[in-house]
């Protein structure tokens, strides 16, 4: 009777969790990541700024885990960062800007998963100088 009581109520709630990961849906090899200014093809002069919205489309798939790292070209700072759909969202690693890198990266999921597009970011970006950026997702 005994050995029904756990003595480590921590490892209990551990393995828990282990079993209830395993049973969520795997992700999705066919998702896509999109990063997109709003309005579309803006002109941003220097010092101006402009709305990115990053996202991702499922492609049909159901995904409930994401990671995403965006290169943010050199003569582009990120002035702002806010987070879309926090209400449903378990973020692993809020949004940030890795110093040195210029690398936008983030990671969480959506508990049961969802399918189709959806924003997850939207972040103010700056032009510091005049120019063309192209954005590209790390792999």
């Amino acid at each position: 009777m005994d050995r029904l009581i756990p003595q480590h109520p921590r490892r209990g709630i551990a393995i828990i969790a282990i079993v209830a990961m395993l049973l969520l849906p795997a992700p999705a090899h066919g998702a896509r990541f999109v990063a997109a200014l709003a309005p579309d093809a803006p002109i941003v002069r220097p010092g101006e700024s402009a709305t990115l919205r990053i996202g991702i489309d499922t492609e049909g798939e159901r995904l409930n885990v994401f990671t995403v790292a965006l290169e943010v070209p050199s003569g582009v700072s990120i002035v702002r960062m806010e987070e879309q759909h926090d209400e449903m969202m378990l973020w692993v690693e809020r949004p940030s800007v890795e110093a040195g890198t210029n690398r936008l990266t983030f990671s969480g999921g959506v508990p049961g998963g969802f399918q189709g597009r959806i924003v997850l970011l939207e972040a103010e970006v700056r032009a510091e100088r005049p120019g063309t950026y192209p954005l590209r997702f790390a792999s």
